[in-house]
């Protein structure tokens, strides 16, 4: 605690010095701040008033190394702060709908994934079961060409329906939705229900 009769000869001790009295006149003249600078060896100080009047005389800033700021000052510099904040806005925004679709991509992909490894599963479990039930109508040379044919018509069958629902992967979470419903329903393929085949 310094007493109020020594401020002045005490200003040289302290980098930086806020002022906030209510003091009806100047506390802390420019003479004052020169007189505290010759003692400090010119080391810099921050000096910042943020009384209503002021407490530190204006002049002081023209004092090298003396940094003054004072309300009027602050007001600018956080109007600065505001304005390039303002100016970086539309590079969140952006940001913001680059990751929104990459989370969208992410959140369809959970949905069109086990879809389509699902109605895959469920037709060659059908292709499976009629080639077993039916190769011993075939020769041994025959049944091997039986697997690889069957299993080209099941991929020419599911060719365009995966096609469309990997586009809608890439598209709207409703479009996908709207898509996956009508297959599963189609077919009768449901998580956590087993499917039903002739």
């Amino acid at each position: 605690m310094i007493p109020f009769g020594e401020l002045k000869n005490s200003i040289y001790k302290f980098d930086i010095i806020i002022s906030a009295t209510s003091s009806p006149e100047i506390l802390i003249r420019k003479d004052d701040v020169s007189a505290a600078l010759k003692k400090r060896n010119n080391n810099p100080v921050i000096l910042m008033d943020i009384a209503v009047p002021r407490d530190i005389d204006p002049a002081t800033k023209e004092i090298d190394y003396v940094f003054y700021h004072d309300l009027d000052s602050l007001n600018i510099i956080v109007e600065q702060n505001l304005s390039k904040r303002k100016s970086e806005i539309p590079k969140v925004e952006k940001i913001i709908e680059e990751e929104l679709n990459n989370f969208w991509e992410w959140y369809n992909s959970l949905q069109a994934a086990p879809t389509i490894k699902d109605i895959r599963d469920f037709f060659e479990d059908i292709r499976s079961e009629e080639v077993t039930k039916n190769k011993n109508k075939f020769s041994p040379d025959d049944q091997e060409k039986l697997e690889i044919v069957t299993k080209r018509i099941i991929n020419k069958i599911l060719h365009h329906p995966t096609t469309e629902l990997r586009k809608a992967d890439e598209s709207s979470t409703i479009e996908t939705s709207t898509k996956i419903g009508i297959i599963r329903d189609l077919f009768g393929i449901h998580p956590g229900k087993k499917s039903e085949k002739e």
